[in-house]
């Protein structure tokens, strides 16, 4: 069975993946994916299985078409995230020491490529919460040795921000998810999906067709693959980047640097999976991992101009104030 490499953790799949850091000589995983196959809706183990118990999901800027179950068990709490799209489901269920997932879904040509996505996206984002990780819906970029993290809602632009610095050098970390170390000396972040998720008008905007990409579960963007050299190691974090809305009274990009205060709040929105809750273990060691990542890594805000246009210029803005470490670009509020 394939292993990779992601966000620190040996994940193993049952089909090989592309654009994953490799670990074939692993010795062991710290999860296993297991794809169950197709299940008839009303056989699956949510409707069967006793002692589930649906956990409110906040609809806040990162909701999606998903549910969430808990269950208790002697070995600890299970937990069951369902994925509903147009006409079918997918159900993953992680075991209470998170070392294993079933997955069965409720059509049967369902594409794998999106149970991939899923697992490797949302439910491997929902067991790195559950540990207390700083994961932030964020999509990770080096220059060099050094690299940057720029998180926002969905839609908001990361990905094709992100696909314009690879133009200019940059190399992928990571779409969509970001996973902070900071139980090391220098805060940093570690490889994790290897491709692009863009909307076709991202997609037109960089010359590409949209068309040749395969599309994500229950949505119009495509997932693009990106040549990429694989970073194993972890790479310093310089800068979180958040991209707020575009602004029609602003002319030239910059760069607004938040104070540790300032940046907390802004920065928790930003979290990945945000209405998971947490056990009060859980939830104390995510609260001083990122109180750490506030008063460790730089927090600007993004200010841009309306329109797409405007890209070439935030990226070179990007490269000159935080890669090229001058700080001209950069104002303090």
């Amino acid at each position: 069975m394939p292993r990779y490499l992601l966000h620190g953790k040996l994940v193993a799949l049952p089909i090989a993946w592309s654009g994953l850091v490799e670990a074939a000589g692993a010795a062991h995983v710290d999860i296993l994916f297991v794809f169950g196959g197709y299940r008839d809706p009303v056989a699956l183990p949510s409707l069967i299985e006793p002692g589930w118990i649906e956990a409110p999901l906040d609809k806040g800027p990162h909701a999606m078409a998903a549910r969430l179950w808990r269950q208790a068990t002697t070995d600890g709490v299970r937990h069951l995230i369902r994925f509903s799209g147009e006409d079918d489901h997918a159900e993953y269920v992680i075991a209470a020491d998170a070392s294993r997932v079933d997955v069965v879904w409720t059509r049967p040509e369902v594409e794998v490529g999106h149970l991939v996505h899923l697992a490797l996206g949302p439910v491997l984002g929902l067991i790195l919460r559950l540990e207390g990780q700083v994961a932030l819906h964020a999509t990770a970029v080096a220059m060099g040795d050094r690299a940057v993290a720029i998180a926002g809602r969905s839609g908001s632009g990361k990905s094709t921000l992100v696909a314009n610095l690879i133009r200019q050098g940059g190399t992928l970390l990571g779409d969509d998810m970001s996973v902070i170390d900071v139980d090391t000396d220098t805060p940093s972040v570690r490889a994790g999906q290897g491709g692009l998720k863009l909307w076709p008008q991202s997609l037109e905007q960089l010359g590409e067709a949209a068309h040749v990409w395969p599309t994500i579960f229950d949505s119009a963007k495509r997932h693009v693959q990106i040549e990429r050299v694989v970073l194993t190691a972890p790479v310093p974090l310089d800068a979180i980047l958040l991209l707020g809305p575009f602004s029609p009274e602003i002319d030239d990009p910059a760069l607004e640097r938040l104070s540790p205060q300032e940046a907390f709040l802004p920065l928790s929105a930003q979290l990945y999976l945000p209405f998971a809750p947490l056990q009060p273990v859980s939830r104390a060691i995510l609260f001083q991992r990122q109180c750490r990542v506030v008063s460790q890594v730089p927090v600007l805000r993004i200010l841009r101009p309306l329109g797409l246009d405007a890209l070439p210029g935030l990226c070179r803005t990007i490269i000159e104030a935080i890669f090229s470490h001058t700080r001209h670009a950069v104002s303090n509020s």
